[in-house]
């Protein structure tokens, strides 16, 4: 669902707003219609505005999404060449889309020119096609992008652009793969000896990464898909080890949480065993490892405010 209202009019409940699927749109009208007759005027995606074109990709070199159609807006995530795209809206003057990123539901504004559009069988036939992802960076192809083709020698964009990739820096995406917790460890290991890293809110572009950031690009890799945020990855994780003295529950490529005002996740990090985790944090300028039991100033405030750990794998 992405909005809706619900107004009285003439002895009826009218229903506005757009859905993304038929199912939230029925169900909100079963959810009314206990109150009265329901006149159910709400749109399914794709919407109308967007005409035959609502789906799409990113381009090569990657994006910015930002809250709001400006380039000034807050950055809340970026998006990798080749991400699949659900187009919900276009801002007034054209230059910039609404999207909903269809790998894990985030949704934000990006520049219309950062975006190939497609048809829903445009979108059929790239999805259906054998793709590969990439582990490591290219010009313009930052590890985590999809192409077109698996063999290890030509690759295709989004876009169409033809590419030569070698075959040891693909993994070909298989249908229902599932990340396993030695590749989550080793991935986060390979993030971390890649420097110089940096710091970046909203970063998940090669070597610029929040810390959620840093998570979900490691757990993408792994061949998983993980909620975008912080909180977001504790609701979709199994709770363990409530209290950082628990450590010795924890298992590599748990996810660890950290908040100061305890009320929800604020900083997340992954954990590789014997104590230690790696994590993208603004404190060490980059993607850096600490032990959960240290005594240096910063691991005694990290320790302070633990927040409980998530297991995905």
């Amino acid at each position: 669902m992405l909005k809706a209202g619900a107004t009285w009019q003439r002895g009826r409940i009218v229903l506005v707003g757009r859905a993304l699927e038929a199912r939230d749109r029925a169900a909100l009208e079963a959810a009314f219609s206990r109150l009265g007759p329901v006149d159910n005027r709400m749109e399914i995606f794709p919407f109308k505005a967007m005409g035959a074109r609502a789906w799409g990709a990113v381009r090569s070199s990657g994006t910015d999404l930002r809250a709001e159609p400006d380039a000034g807006s807050e950055l809340v995530s970026q998006a990798l060449p080749g991400d699949t795209l659900k187009v919900l809206a276009r801002s007034g003057d054209g230059r910039w889309y609404q999207i909903l990123r269809e790998w894990d539901g985030y949704v934000g504004w990006i520049p219309a020119e950062r975006a190939v559009l497609w048809t829903g069988a445009e979108r059929q036939t790239w999805q259906s096609a054998p793709r590969s992802m990439l582990m490591r960076s290219l010009p313009g192809l930052p590890r985590g992008s999809i192409v077109a083709g698996a063999d290890g020698l030509r690759g295709r964009t989004a876009e169409g652009r033809e590419v030569t990739i070698p075959s040891e820096a693909l993994r070909r995406i298989e249908p229902g793969e599932v990340p396993t917790a030695a590749r989550v460890v080793e991935l986060a290991r390979v993030l971390l000896a890649d420097q110089p890293t940096r710091y970046l809110w909203g970063g998940t572009l090669d070597r610029a990464l929040d810390c959620s950031g840093f998570n979900q690009t490691v757990y993408r890799m792994a061949g998983g898909a993980i909620p975008r945020d912080s909180y977001q990855q504790q609701a979709a994780s199994r709770p363990v080890a409530p209290r950082a003295e628990d450590w010795q529950k924890l298992e590599p490529g748990d996810l660890l949480f950290f908040s100061e005002k305890r009320s929800r996740a604020t900083h997340t990090g992954i954990y590789v065993g014997d104590g230690r985790f790696v994590h993208a944090s603004s404190h060490n300028q980059g993607i850096a490892e600490n032990y959960l039991m240290g005594e240096s100033e910063y691991e005694r405030f990290l320790r302070r405010i633990y927040f409980g750990a998530g297991r995905v794998v």
